[in-house]
Formats: C-alpha cells, structure tokens, sequence
C-alpha cells in the first residue's frame, strides 16, 4: 500500500514541476514574441536610397532620405555604419571595408555628407552645420547626399555594394 501512495506522491510531484516549467516557457515566448514584434516595427528611424552613383573610379555619391518618425542628431552620424564591398581594380581581390565618417575627408576611406535637402531645397528646420557637424538634426522627410570614398579603384565591370546601417538598427542595402 505504501508502494502506491509513494508511486502517487511521485506523479503528482512530476506533474507539478511539469505545469510549472510549461507555464515558464509560455511566459518567455511571449515576452520573445513581444521584443520581436517591437524589433519588426520601430518606425522611429527608416531610410530609403533614392539615387546612388559612381562618380569616378573610387568614389559613390548616394541621396538617402529619413522616411522614419524621429530626427537624427548630427552626434549620432558616427555610429552609422557604412560598409562597402567591391571587387578591386588593381587586385582583383574581393574588398570588405567598414567606413568611418570623415567630415574634414582626412581618411584615404571615409564617408561624410555634402548637403542636405528638403524637397530639393535648402533645408530650414534644424539646420546641419556641413562645416564642422557640431549642431543639426537629420530630420524626417530630409535626404541627405553622401560621399563615400575608398583608397583603391572598384572593378570597372562587377557591382559595389554598400550597407548603411543607422544607430538604431534600420538598413539600407544598394549596389552602384
């Protein structure tokens, strides 16, 4: 008799710790489901890349605009990450580089900004200092032309791709 009250007693804590370890892992799936969904659909910081060009062997001009719902201070334009990929002329090498943004262009690679625009005009809300970057926002609705620049010439015939990627994790992928 005891034997099954033992075999009971065994069961019953095993369906107790299973309830519970089941009712844990609902909870953080949910709370995955919930930071994913977050991730999927921060609005706040969008680009899109209306126009990008070669302008000589070693150099892109490219017209970003700020789709999203927030600003971008001028002190957040170095957290941008910008990587080139290119096939290179000399070489032959595949190049992966990561650029920094160089304002005064004192870098044989970089990335800085040369205008920004609203509408095709002048911007005038929050206007970028384009001499030193010390005030300015990037705001919603403003493209931004940026020069990006690397120490070799690209492959005349094969693609170079570029990936921007903003502070906050939003994306912009293009081939020039």
């Amino acid at each position: 008799m005891s034997g099954i009250y033992a075999s009971v007693f065994i069961i019953t804590i095993f369906l107790i710790c299973f309830s519970i370890l089941a009712s844990i892992s609902i909870n953080s799936v949910s709370q995955i489901k919930s930071v994913k969904e977050f991730v999927i659909n921060n609005n706040l910081e969008k680009v899109r890349v209306d126009e990008a060009l070669r302008v000589s062997s070693n150099r892109i001009l490219v017209n970003l605009t700020n789709i999203g719902k927030s600003s971008i201070p001028v002190d957040d334009f170095e957290l941008f990450d910008v990587i080139i990929v290119y096939k290179s002329n000399l070489t032959g090498d595949k190049v992966t580089k990561r650029l920094l943004f160089d304002p005064n262009r004192l870098n044989s690679s970089g990335w800085t900004i040369i205008s920004v625009t609203s509408s095709n005009k002048e911007e005038l809300l929050n206007i970028i200092d384009l001499d030193d970057f010390s005030y300015g926002l990037w705001d919603p609705g403003e493209t931004m032309c940026l020069e990006i620049w690397v120490d070799e010439n690209f492959s005349n015939t094969l693609p170079v791709y570029v990936l921007i990627s903003l502070p906050r994790g939003e994306r912009a992928l293009f081939s020039v």
